[in-house]
């Protein structure tokens, strides 16, 4: 199964938020690490 895009952005999100303890607010597609 294709998933699009933004799912695969919101996963990716997800991931950075639960692992890093980032808020979910700080995750946008220009900020870096």
């Amino acid at each position: 199964m294709a998933e699009n895009i933004t799912e695969i952005q919101e996963k990716i999100k997800q991931i950075i938020v639960d692992e890093l303890g980032v808020d979910e607010e700080q995750v946008t597609e220009n900020a870096r690490f």
